[in-house]
């Protein structure tokens, strides 16, 4: 506008809060050497002066996702999985990885921790002790400088635990009106000569309560219903798989967020031509909400 100057910048930008523009004038310089605003018709009027970047009026806070199995066998390597962190601001996140004191080698895997800044990190299967629970903590900061934290418990054991993942996304976003299928894979630990024999348990762990499917919530594979779930809801699912016969298991984990569905305004019968002399009745009674089951204020 007249008034306003809008700067978009581009994604290779390295603009953050706190940097400065200038405005300059081009008097006995080339204008292309400056870079100045020109209008339609290629001229402009006088402008210079500094000005800063503010910080965003709604804060981008991001938000950091680990996963993570519950429990590792002594001869296999830990893989700690953030690449599902979000809300960056279009850049790429920041990871920094720690962990809690407690652990007798809590000052070596620090160490190694403090080395590490990527979203996806392996850990050596020698590097954490078998009878060990290890908290690790994860804070991810965008280019705005707002941080979000999140942490996970991993125990280290002397038995040969299976590796127990989801497939697919750890983090599925939903709606109300779709069913879902949640599968589960099991595979024997490195140092294991026979394919575990397992039993399978899904426990819901956050989120408003619902009845897991009976079918399913025995096996490696859930399935819920549409309708099962809140929209605006997020869930946590625990998948328990115990191995027959020897008292080892292992665990992972799903997050479930629904989102709100769209509203569908419907009128029966669509255009038509009325006369002047009858009675129009327009019916909507068709429209509908997937989250709700009624419309909530319909107004013409």
């Amino acid at each position: 506008s007249r008034e306003r100057l809008q700067v978009v910048v581009g994604s290779g930008a390295s603009i953050i809060p706190g940097d400065s523009f200038s405005l300059r004038n081009t008097t006995g310089v080339e204008r292309s050497a400056l870079g100045v605003i020109l209008n339609m018709r290629g001229n402009s009027n006088v402008a210079r002066g500094t000005f800063s970047v503010d910080r965003p009026e709604e804060q981008l806070i991001p938000n950091a996702l680990i996963s993570a199995p519950g429990r590792v066998s002594y001869c296999d390597p830990l893989v700690l999985d953030a690449s599902l962190s979000f809300n960056g601001g279009g850049r790429p996140l920041v990871y920094q990885w720690g962990i809690a004191e407690g652990p007798s080698n809590y000052a070596g895997v620090m160490s190694f921790l403090l080395s590490q800044d990527e979203s996806i990190i392996t850990i050596g299967a020698d590097v954490l002790l078998p009878g060990e629970t290890y908290s690790f903590y994860l804070r991810v900061t965008n280019f705005i400088g707002n941080s979000g934290q999140e942490s996970v418990t991993v125990t280290k054991t002397a038995l040969t635990t299976p590796i127990l993942k989801i497939r697919g996304q750890v983090v599925r976003v939903v709606s109300q009106d779709e069913d879902i299928s949640i599968q589960g894979q099991v595979s024997k630990a490195s140092c294991s000569t026979d394919a575990p024999r397992v039993t399978y348990e899904w426990k819901q762990v956050v989120g408003p309560d619902f009845e897991l499917d009976e079918q399913s919530r025995y096996a490696k594979d859930l399935f819920i219903p549409k309708q099962s779930l809140r929209a605006g809801s997020s869930y946590t699912l625990l998948l328990n798989a115990t191995v027959e016969g020897g008292g080892d298991y292992a665990t992972a984990v799903v997050y479930i967020v629904v989102a709100y569905g769209p509203v569908y305004a419907l009128i029966n019968g669509g255009n038509r031509v009325a006369s002047t002399n009858t009675t129009l009745t327009i019916d909507g009674s068709l429209s509908l909400d997937p989250d709700n089951t009624e419309l909530v204020n319909p107004e013409w």
